[in-house]
């Protein structure tokens, strides 16, 4: 299975809806991104992505075993612009960017490391 970092990489990101919206306006990230830039942003500004992820990994999430959170965490500090949100309830990470920002050109800037 790909890494997460590789899966951010290669998978392609979908147009926002309004529940993805919702979490990321109450989580602040609307707000944050309007202060840095000075623009208003609706919900056909966003994409998002769902990571797969194996069982092992879905186990990880749901227990807060410290190997993925290690690994969330060093996802969340390689990549800018974008919020990476994790649903303990349903064991999936999702990945919420501006649609003007490239992500994958950022991440292909950055070496990966030894993920498991």
């Amino acid at each position: 299975m790909e890494t997460l970092l590789q899966q951010v990489r290669v998978k392609d990101f979908k147009p926002s809806n309004f529940s993805v919206y919702s979490i990321i306006e109450e989580d602040g990230f609307i707000t944050e991104l309007e202060g840095m830039f000075n623009e208003k942003y609706s919900v056909d500004d966003f994409e998002y992505m769902v990571l797969d992820l194996s069982i092992k990994e879905k186990n990880g999430i749901l227990y807060y075993m410290s190997y993925m959170t290690n690994r969330i965490q060093d996802l969340k500090n390689k990549i800018e612009k974008a919020r990476v949100y994790i649903n303990r309830e349903k064991c999936f990470i999702s990945i919420v960017k501006l649609k003007e920002f490239n992500l994958k050109d950022r991440i292909g800037e950055i070496k990966i490391g030894d993920e498991q």
